[in-house]
């Protein structure tokens, strides 16, 4: 991949996306890293229009790298999670040409909330091209629960192409790393919702209510007593940038749609947006995801 090596941050933030994603690329290529999702994610984030977020996997031991490359691309730190035993996570703004975009940033273990999916020794990687840019890619477990498991956690059935690329990893795993992958699963979800899972896996369509009984398994998890200090003391997880919410001057009003998942925030905000256009303001969308501890 060639190297982008511009002379200042404007510079930088001035670039397209593609070549902003290139320009990480190139600078964290000494870090142990791989890009999550459906192996089209990094493309569509590059040739979005709208707030798409690129999420990112870096081992603990090399985070610094990913945190100084993005710093070096104008990126500002909107916030993190990092208490134990949760999932570590670092949210960074990136400033664009047009209109900026989320880089989520998962350190270490895969994890939603306190669950622990995939422990950072049991991560493997493997470059994957999807014709636009080659990467490393989540591989066995860790891109299991990364392509089925943690959509179903946060409530939502995976869209068809990510569950195909999930079935996808599960038919290159040999029969005994289908055994070990199910039975690190089973200690966390339970036999009978893994069982479930497996059977999707293996081709077979998704319960409508799988995605709720997950949600469910989590707020349980989240309410142990081991965890349950990390969950409260979550809520109040913010970072000031000491300019606006976005690590930009803040002008005019701030109007946020909070709610979970599914529950209409992204249509409303677009309709919203459409209307105040058409009265003659200048509006400005910015969507977050389900980092709510970042709200401004």
């Amino acid at each position: 991949m060639k190297a982008i090596t511009p002379s200042t941050a404007d510079d930088l933030i001035a670039q397209s996306r593609a070549a902003q994603l290139a320009g990480l690329l190139e600078r964290i290529r000494g870090a142990d890293f791989a890009l999550m999702g459906p192996n089209d994610a990094a493309r569509n984030w590059c040739v979005a229009a709208d707030f798409h977020d690129l999420d990112l996997w870096v081992s603990r031991s090399t985070a610094h790298i990913v945190d100084r490359a993005l710093r070096e691309l104008g990126a500002v730190r909107l916030g993190q999670d990092a208490l134990e035993p949760r999932l570590q996570h670092r949210q960074w703004w990136l400033p664009g040409p047009d209109r900026g975009a989320i880089v989520d940033v998962t350190v270490g273990d895969l994890r939603v909330g306190p669950m622990l999916l995939c422990d950072e020794r049991s991560i493997t990687t493997a470059a994957m091209s999807d014709g636009l840019m080659t990467g490393p890619r989540l591989t066995g477990h860790a891109g299991i629960a990364d392509l089925l498991v943690r959509p179903l956690l946060r409530g939502r059935v995976p869209e068809n192409r990510r569950l195909n690329q999930a079935r996808n990893v599960w038919g290159e795993l040999a029969e005994a790393d289908r055994h070990r992958t199910a039975d690190a699963f089973a200690s966390v979800l339970g036999r009978r919702f893994t069982g479930e899972a497996v059977e999707v896996l293996e081709g077979s369509a998704p319960n409508a209510s799988l995605p709720r009984r997950a949600r469910l398994r989590l707020a349980v998890a989240s309410l142990k007593p081991s965890a349950l200090r990390s969950t409260w003391t979550a809520r109040y997880e913010i970072l000031g940038t000491g300019l606006g919410p976005f690590g930009l001057p803040s002008r005019g009003a701030l109007v946020a749609f909070v709610g979970t998942d599914g529950s209409g925030k992204t249509t409303l905000a677009e309709r919203l947006e459409v209307e105040l256009d058409r009265l003659g303001y200048q509006v400005d969308c910015e969507y977050l995801g389900m980092a709510r501890s970042n709200l401004p």
